[in-house]
C-alpha cells in the first residue's frame, strides 16, 4: 500500500514537472513565432547589411578594421549562415582577393560597399533571414535567463509572468529579430549579473569565472556594454564583504586582499574573451592605423582618455581600442537627434525617460509599480541581495545613458528590460497574488501585454504605449531607430502594386536600395510637388533640423505603411 501511494504521488510530480515544461516550451515557441513570422515583411534595416558585411570580413577574410565603432562578435554569429547556406556568390571569389580599401574607417564608403556586397549575395533575403534567425536564438537564450533567475529568486509563478511580459515585449522583439549588437550585449550583461548573484548565493569559482565571461563576451558585442564592468566589480567587493562577515572577521587588510585577488581574476578572464574574439586578426596587433579618421578621432578625444587607451595597447588588441577611440570622439560630436519636435546636437536628459515612459509597455510599468508596493508592506519576500543586484544594475545602465549625448534609441538601454522582467514576475510571488483579487490582476496583466504585442504585430519597431495614443501618434515624439529604421521599403512596393501606383516622389531613410526591391521612383525635392508621394517619418520629421518636407503637413497622408512611411496625393495647385 505504501509502495502503491509512493509511486502514485511521483506520477503526480513528475506530471506536475511535465506540464510546466509543455506551458514554458510553449512561451518559448510563441517568442520564436511572434519574431520570425513578423520579421518576414521587413527590409533590410539601416545597419544590418552593414553588419553581415562587417562579420564576412571578420570571418573569412579576418579583416576587422571594418566598422570599429561595433566590436565583432554580434556580427561574427550573424555572418555564420553565410557560411552554412554557401549564399556568398559572386562575393566568394572575395576570399582570394581582398576587398578594396579607403584611407579611412568608418566613414559611408563602408555602408556603399556592404549594399554592394549584400545585394551582390546569391539570394540576399534568404541570407537575410538566417542572419535574423540567429539573433532570434540570441533572444530566446536571453528569456531563457530572465526565466531562470525568476525562478531561483521568486518561484514558478514568477518565472512564468517573467516570462509572459518578455516574450511579449514589443521592444525586445523588435530588436531580437534584427542583425545588430543590441540583444547580444543585453544578454551578455544580464547573464553576467546573474552568475555574480549566483556567486553571492554559492561562493564557486565556477560562477565567478562564469560572470566574467559573460562580461567579456558583453564588451565584444558593443562598447556601451563596458557599463557592466564597475557594476560587477562592486559585486565582488560587496561579495567578499558578505563572505568575511559571516565568517566574523572583517579586516580591513583581509578584505582588500580577498577582493583584489578575486577582480585580478575576473578581469583576467574578460581579457581572455576578448582576445579570443580577436584572435584573427593578431597579425594586425603592432601595425599603427594609418586612418584619417582614427587620427581625427584621437585629435578630439578628451586628452585623458586618449592616455589611457595608449597605455592599453600591450593588453587590449589594437582595433578593439580603436574601436574603443571612435566611440570616445563620437561621444564628443554625437549625431543630432529629434524628441517631440524639437531638435539638439548634444541631446538632453529627459530622452530616456520620455523614451521608456512611451515605448515600455503599460502592464509591465504596472507591475513595477505593484512590486515595489507590495515589497514596501512587506507582502513580497525577496531577499536585500537578490534586490540590490535586480535593482542596481538598471539604475546604473539607465543613469549612464541619461549622461549621453547619444541620443537616438531605446535600444541603447535594452539591458534594463530584463532586470525589470524579473521584479515584474516577482508579484506572483506575493501573497496578494493567492488572493482572488491578485489572480485577477496578474491575468489582466498578461492580458493587456499580450493585446499590446498582438495589436502592434508585425510592426514591433514602431510601438508606443496607449499613453500617447499607440504607434500611430509615435512619429511627433520619437524617430529613427524607435521607429523607422527604413523596415518597411518591401511593405511600400507591395502597396503600390495592388494599388497599381506607377509613378511616384519617394523620399526615403535607409540604406536599402528602392530600384532593389521592385520600387519604380522619382526623388522627391524640398519644394512642394503634386502626385503620389512616399516618405518616411524621420525625413518627414527631420534629424538634422525642422525638415524642408515640412509642407507635407499640411496635408493628411492617405495611407501609412507601417507606421513609418506615410503616403500622400497632392493635387496640382489651383490656377490663379
Amino acid at each position: 500500500m505504501t509502495t502503491s501511494l509512493t509511486f502514485t504521488g511521483i506520477g503526480r510530480i513528475s506530471e506536475a514537472r511535465g506540464c510546466k515544461a509543455i506551458l514554458v516550451c510553449l512561451m518559448f515557441a510563441v517568442f520564436i513565432f511572434s519574431a520570425l513570422s513578423s520579421m518576414a515583411g521587413d527590409s533590410p534595416t539601416f545597419d544590418e547589411q552593414f553588419h553581415l558585411y562587417s562579420g564576412y570580413n571578420y570571418l573569412f577574410l579576418r579583416d576587422f578594421s571594418i566598422g570599429l565603432a561595433q566590436p565583432p562578435l554580434a556580427r561574427l554569429l550573424a555572418a555564420i549562415p553565410l557560411a552554412v547556406t554557401n549564399d556568398n556568390n559572386p562575393p566568394r571569389e572575395l576570399w582570394a582577393a581582398p576587398l578594396p580599401r579607403h584611407s579611412d574607417y568608418s566613414t559611408w564608403w563602408q555602408y556603399e560597399a556592404a549594399r554592394d556586397f549584400y545585394y551582390g549575395l546569391s539570394n540576399p533575403a534568404r541570407s537575410l533571414f538566417w542572419s535574423r534567425f540567429v539573433m532570434v536564438l540570441v533572444g530566446a537564450a536571453l528569456a531563457a535567463f530572465v526565466y531562470k533567475w525568476s525562478v531561483e529568486a521568486f518561484g514558478f509563478k514568477a518565472g512564468v509572468l517573467a516570462l509572459v511580459f518578455c516574450i511579449l515585449d514589443p521592444n525586445l522583439l523588435a530588436h531580437a529579430r534584427l542583425v545588430n549588437t543590441d540583444v547580444a550585449a543585453t544578454l551578455g550583461i544580464f547573464a553576467a549579473v546573474y552568475s555574480m548573484w549566483r556567486y553571492s548565493r554559492t561562493p564557486s569559482h565556477k560562477w565567478l569565472l562564469a560572470s566574467a565571461a559573460a562580461a567579456g563576451a558583453a564588451i565584444v558585442s558593443k562598447y556601451s556594454a563596458l557599463v557592466v564592468l564597475p557594476i560587477l566589480s562592486l559585486f565582488v567587493l560587496v561579495n567578499v564583504l558578505l563572505q568575511m562577515r559571516v565568517g566574523g572577521n572583517v579586516s580591513v587588510l583581509r578584505v582588500a586582499w580577498r577582493a583584489s585577488g578575486r577582480l585580478v581574476a575576473f578581469f583576467a578572464v574578460v581579457l581572455v574573451v576578448v582576445w579570443i574574439c580577436y584572435f584573427p586578426d593578431l597579425s594586425s596587433q603592432f601595425q599603427r592605423p594609418s586612418s584619417r579618421e582614427f587620427s581625427e578621432a584621437m585629435r578630439i578625444a578628451p586628452s585623458s582618455h586618449s592616455r589611457i587607451l595608449s597605455a592599453g595597447e600591450l593588453l587590449f588588441p589594437s582595433h578593439f581600442l580603436q574601436g574603443l577611440t571612435l566611440v570616445v570622439a563620437q561621444q564628443k560630436h554625437p549625431p543630432p537627434a529629434f524628441l517631440m519636435g524639437e531638435y539638439s546636437s548634444s541631446g538632453w536628459w529627459q530622452y530616456f525617460p520620455t523614451c521608456f515612459l512611451i515605448k515600455t509597455p503599460i502592464p509591465l510599468m504596472a507591475a513595477l509599480g505593484l512590486f515595489v508596493y507590495l515589497a514596501s508592506r512587506r507582502k513580497l519576500s525577496i531577499h536585500a541581495v537578490a534586490n540590490l543586484y535586480l535593482m542596481l544594475p538598471p539604475v546604473i545602465i539607465f543613469g549612464s545613458s541619461m549622461a549621453s549625448d547619444l541620443n537616438i534609441g531605446i535600444r541603447h538601454i535594452l539591458p534594463i528590460y530584463p532586470f525589470l522582467f524579473v521584479l515584474a514576475g516577482g508579484i506572483a510571488s506575493s501573497t496578494f497574488a493567492n488572493r482572488i483579487a491578485g489572480k485577477l490582476v496578474v491575468v489582466a496583466l498578461c492580458l493587456w501585454s499580450a493585446f499590446a504585442s498582438i495589436r502592434t504585430y508585425p510592426h514591433y519597431l514602431a510601438y508606443f504605449n496607449e499613453l500617447i495614443g499607440g504607434p500611430e501618434n509615435g512619429y511627433r515624439y520619437l524617430i529613427d531607430s524607435n521607429l523607422d529604421w527604413g523596415q518597411d521599403l518591401d511593405r511600400l512596393s507591395n502597396y503600390l502594386i495592388e494599388n497599381n501606383v506607377q509613378d511616384i516622389r519617394l523620399k526615403y531613410f535607409g540604406t536599402a536600395l528602392p530600384e532593389k526591391h521592385g520600387i519604380k521612383y522619382r526623388p522627391l525635392p524640398c519644394e512642394p510637388v503634386a502626385g503620389t508621394i512616399a516618405i518616411s517619418v524621420t525625413c518627414l520629421q527631420g534629424r538634422n533640423g525642422p525638415s524642408c518636407y515640412r509642407w507635407l503637413k499640411k496635408h493628411e497622408p492617405i495611407e501609412r505603411i507601417g507606421y513609418s512611411i506615410f503616403i500622400y496625393k497632392i493635387g496640382d495647385p489651383p490656377r490663379e
